[in-house]
């Protein structure tokens, strides 16, 4: 008796379909994870690609339907690029984020944050404590960047080697470089920022980012305030229960 052979149906067979939609959703929910996760380590190519694909998805860094407490400190930082880009096409201060020498601005990554330099003429003078108008555009974009977050923020302040004049009002390059710190707290607390995520620090002239500087246009760069946004949360400080004295009641 001969076998009479079967004709195979023409076309893809049903699950294939349902098995390649599988494999498609899959791919593109990959793709919005790698968009929407914290590099520690990139280059701005990487990073360009994945504020593109934020932007398609609708959340451009922080911002969209994905709310958070916590700053995405990648995304963050070039964020602050275009601030300090901005800024210096509105000629309200020079930027230049690549080199040392020269920036009145400049952003980059830290250990565990970013940091954002705000100095040279646009943000004080020789031996002044006093912020100039020129750097308020700087700490307005800053701030909007990291208003309504809860990262810890440190302001260091610095100085110049040379010796304060006779009729200065601060004993030391500390004093002086903690009261350039102490102006920025209170200009970013005025624009908006909590008190309690900020803390306030001095280098004095020890940690110069131009040396040897001689003439007053590498000094100037000196005088500078480094604003840090750090990995950790005011809630990583605080006592997770209420203390108690000795009498029992909340203290």
């Amino acid at each position: 008796m001969a076998i009479k052979k079967r004709e195979a149906p023409s076309g893809a067979p049903d699950w294939i379909v349902t098995y390649g939609d599988m494999m498609s959703l899959l791919l593109c929910f990959f793709i919005m994870l790698a968009a929407l996760a914290n590099y520690d380590k990139q280059d701005k190519r990487l990073m360009t690609a994945i504020e593109s694909i934020r932007e398609a998805l609708g959340t451009p860094g922080q911002v969209g339907w994905l709310p958070a407490d916590e700053i995405d400190l990648n995304s963050l930082h070039q964020q602050l690029i275009e601030v300090v880009h901005l800024t210096n096409r509105n000629n309200r201060a020079r930027a230049d984020a690549e080199g040392l020498e020269g920036p009145d601005a400049a952003v980059r990554n830290i250990r565990d944050g970013v940091e954002f330099v705000v100095g040279g003429p646009v943000a004080f003078t020789r031996f002044s404590a006093e912020l100039r108008p020129e750097a308020e555009p700087l700490l307005a974009g800053f701030a909007e960047r990291v208003r309504g977050f809860r990262n810890k923020l440190e302001i260091r302040g610095h100085a110049t080697r040379e010796p304060l004049p006779a009729d200065a009002p601060f004993s030391s390059d500390m004093a002086l470089a903690f009261a350039r710190g102490e102006a920025v707290r209170l200009k970013l607390i005025e624009l908006g920022i909590a008190p309690e995520r900020i803390r306030v620090s001095a280098a004095g002239a020890y940690e110069p980012l131009v040396r040897p500087a001689y003439g007053e246009g590498q000094l100037a760069q000196n005088r500078r305030v480094e604003i840090r946004v750090y990995d950790t949360c005011v809630e990583d400080f605080e006592d997770p229960e209420p203390r108690l004295d000795a009498s029992g009641a909340e203290g």
